[in-house]
């Protein structure tokens, strides 16, 4: 696998992760990866693990020691954000899906 594929895919992660954390920080996340393993995501405000630097190598810091195998196979396939749960009081945050190759991200009420 190259690092230049893999990289960017890693980026996009962050940045998938930053923009759930942005819009919904009081919601804990599953974030299902290519590979089909899955990793709890506390809320941004939980203050479990610590988001820095705007989310930038969390994937790789914090993620990433957690998988078996590496979970983004040549830079290919879907990531998933699933809320956990719905906020109290609140509205159901959507389901985030990254498409990597294309860096596409959709959302899913």
């Amino acid at each position: 696998m190259s690092g230049s594929t893999t990289a960017p895919a890693r980026q996009l992660i962050d940045e998938l992760i930053d923009r759930a954390h942005s819009e919904w920080p009081s919601v804990t996340f599953i974030i299902a990866l290519p590979t089909g393993e899955q990793v709890l995501l506390p809320h941004h405000l939980a203050g479990l693990a610590p988001c820095r630097d705007g989310h930038a190598g969390y994937f790789s810091s914090v993620i990433r020691p957690h998988c078996a195998v590496d979970p983004v196979p040549r830079g290919a396939g879907t990531c998933r954000m699933v809320p956990l749960r719905r906020p109290p009081g609140g509205r159901q945050p959507p389901e985030y899906r990254l498409t990597l190759r294309s860096g596409e991200v959709t959302t899913y009420p």
